[in-house]
């Protein structure tokens, strides 16, 4: 993985734990309760909200 995608990468999800309403590219999962998806160029993380 490129140096700069990893970095867009914490950004990213970092932006998404510290304001989960303003973050982008969030969609929640067709078929899943409480699983969102994060894009990040070719990348795509996996969040599971609720889960501790």
């Amino acid at each position: 993985m490129p140096k700069n995608t990893r970095q867009r990468i914490i950004e990213k999800v970092n932006t998404l734990a510290s304001s989960p309403c303003h973050a982008a590219n969030v969609k929640k999962l067709l078929g899943s309760e409480n699983v969102y998806r994060l894009r990040v160029a070719d990348w795509r993380i996996w969040e599971r909200a609720g889960f501790v």
